[in-house]
């Protein structure tokens, strides 16, 4: 049963998925934007500014390309100088010009080491297919990749003896770069007041022609570095790039929106930043204690009329339930205490409708109140000798503490049992306000120790209750 009330909670979480929720202020709370994707600034845009990281980094690929140089003497050491440069050159973003003579003797030196290892199966051979790379209008050719990526870095440039130390890596590597140079360009540019940065330099007016292959590209914003990213560009390609908003940006729309009296109009930086999140999307800020909504609606963000108090952070409120369903019934005391009644399961299942009432309050996530099931199991033998009569209303009146989505409900499962179980409480289609709701429940029988009216000890069968309702809700605040 508890794995029924998950299902349950899952599918109509998932039933009302949609769209973004964007935090700018303050801390996620699901329950305010039901079925939305939360989102913080500093998880849609994570820091590109430089770190101690970036400079470990360099000194790694350093200490890598000085370590593996007699590698090239030792048996198989040409798979060492490729795998050990490959890592080291992966953790480096070229975003600054005094790295970009390491970068390209690295790459040069891990070209080397891949053509002399490969040399004429290069083409073939499954395992080269890391390190080759198809040269774009040359009919499909492949030449070897880390030598393509120097290339383009710096064109202009040829190794010399001490950087490419054989003589048949040198003349493979000018022929490959003369080839290359036979190519149309590629261009990347970008829009808006962003200063663009192709491998660790400035482009001028915010635009560079570059040799076709990976480049490491980098956009500056108001002299802070602010986005970082590796393209590869075909020949004659012509590449778009968009600033997009920082954390810090995104941070200081919130603030503007906390003070906004209407819609605000969005910077196209934060509205490109925007642009890779599943609509529709929300902002969200928190100002004294509320929280605020803003939809994002084309280029602007549009304040909604309704306020709402963030979970745990305001005042309690009363909440006021009731609710009618069907469930199922088990109680083998209709076989035990009915002597007229078959011996079969049948007879110790009923189906029967269910009403409920509940009176509690909330405190943030904090739920508790009192309650009472009402199950009316139908069909013959579901009933119960009592005293001089007979009882077919089965009653549960409980307290329930918990989530206020789910809590645990206990007290007399009437008239034999102490009754204990979870509860869900969905509201619908707001999950903290309503007004419908939807409730499941099942209720263990524990038995207790009782005497007849003849002063005999009694012990009745094992008794439960599950039922599924729908109703109403009313919350206080």
């Amino acid at each position: 049963m508890t794995s029924l009330l998950l299902a349950l909670a899952l599918c109509a979480g998932a039933a009302f998925a949609d769209g973004t929720a964007l935090w700018l202020q303050g801390s996620p709370d699901p329950t305010l934007t039901p079925g939305m994707s939360a989102a913080t600034p500093q998880r849609l845009a994570p820091p590109a500014a430089w770190t101690e990281v970036d400079d470990a980094a360099v000194e790694h690929l350093a200490q890598e390309l000085a370590l593996v140089g007699p590698l090239k003497d030792q048996l198989d050491g040409e798979l060492q100088i490729m795998r050990r440069l490959e890592g080291a050159l992966a953790a480096v973003d070229l975003v600054r010009a005094q790295d970009r003579d390491l970068a390209w003797r690295a790459l040069v030196f891990q070209g080397y080491a891949v053509h002399r290892y490969f040399q004429d199966t290069l083409a073939a051979d499954p395992a080269a297919a890391p390190w080759r790379q198809a040269l774009g209008g040359v009919g499909g050719e492949l030449a070897v990749a880390p030598w393509l990526r120097a290339i383009a870095l710096d064109p202009e440039r040829v190794p010399t003896a001490e950087e490419l130390p054989d003589e048949p890596q040198r003349v493979a590597y000018t022929e490959l770069r003369a080839r290359r140079l036979l190519e149309p360009g590629a261009t990347v540019q970008v829009e808006g007041a962003a200063t663009l940065v192709v491998d660790g330099r400035p482009a001028p007016a915010r635009k560079a022609l570059l040799m076709p292959g990976l480049h490491q590209v980098a956009l500056v914003i108001d002299g802070e570095l602010a986005v970082r990213e590796r393209v590869d560009l075909a020949a004659g390609e012509t590449r778009t790039l968009r600033p997009l908003a920082s954390a810090a940006r995104l941070q200081a729309l919130g603030e503007t929106l906390a003070a906004a009296k209407g819609p605000v109009l969005l910077a196209p930086e934060v509205l490109a930043r925007l642009e890779g999140l599943e609509a529709p999307v929300a902002l969200l800020v928190e100002v004294d204690g509320d929280t605020r909504r803003f939809d994002v609606v084309g280029t602007s963000a549009v304040p909604l009329q309704v306020e709402r108090e963030r979970r745990g952070e305001g005042g309690p409120a009363l909440v006021v339930g009731a609710s009618v369903g069907g469930g199922w019934v088990y109680d083998g005391n209709f076989v035990l205490q009915n002597e007229d009644a078959p011996e079969s399961v049948g007879t110790a299942n009923a189906g029967a409708p269910v009403g409920a009432l509940s009176l509690g309050g909330e405190v943030g996530a904090f739920a508790f109140g009192l309650g009472v099931d009402l199950a009316v199991p139908v069909g013959a033998h579901h009933d119960l000798p009592v005293g001089e009569g007979r009882m077919r209303a089965r009653p549960f009146p409980h307290v329930a503490l918990g989530h206020r989505l789910i809590q645990v409900a206990a007290g007399p499962l009437l008239p034999w049992h102490l009754g204990v179980g979870p509860r869900l409480s969905l509201p619908l289609p707001d999950l903290r306000s309503g007004p419908l709701q939807l409730v499941a429940s099942y209720t263990h029988g524990i038995n207790l120790p009782l005497t007849d009216e003849a002063g005999a000890d009694f012990e009745p069968g094992q008794a439960r209750l599950a039922w599924l309702g729908v109703g109403g809700r009313w919350r206080s605040r």
